[in-house]
């Protein structure tokens, strides 16, 4: 059967012609694969980054706070109100006293002083962190919150 020139030039043909299209398939395989790591280590950097930002803004925010210390009163809640509008992250920016809130961006003073939420995580320096936190003063909201000292920043859930 393979004596005939005719029958070996089409197997032949038809064998290469089977593996150009296996390897054809296996480095289109390998190139997708390729990519997709590529993208995924790009979106964790992203991811990484945008985590970055974040938290770096809601640090210099409690800085902020910390800066001038004040009682609660109309010029405070400005100034806090100001912090948190010039914010591209945070929802809310408060001051405590003897642990207990006393004066938010969004309400104003609190009266009575309210508990901040319960600590889901404490970091080295005193910083402690709060995961899905309704929003005082704001019915149905909630966020993240990060408490250092004498202030408290909540951040946007979305």
């Amino acid at each position: 059967m393979f004596r005939k020139p005719l029958t070996r030039h089409v197997l032949c043909m038809s064998g290469g012609a089977v593996l150009a299209v296996v390897l054809c398939l296996a480095f289109g395989a390998w190139s997708v694969q390729r990519d997709r790591a590529e993208q995924a280590g790009e979106l964790a950097d992203s991811y990484v980054n945008l985590a970055r930002r974040i938290t770096g803004e809601a640090v210099e925010t409690i800085d902020a706070i910390h800066a001038e210390p004040a009682e609660c009163g109309p010029q405070e809640v400005a100034r806090l109100r100001a912090l948190v509008l010039n914010s591209r992250f945070l929802k809310a920016a408060s001051r405590l006293e003897n642990g207990q809130v006393v004066c938010t961006s969004i309400i104003g003073r609190v009266d009575p002083p309210a508990q901040p939420p319960r600590v889901d995580l404490a970091g080295d320096g005193g910083r402690r962190i709060s995961f899905n936190v309704p929003e005082l003063g704001a019915p149905g909201s909630r966020s993240m919150v990060i408490r250092e000292g004498n202030a408290m920043v909540s951040i946007h859930a979305r």
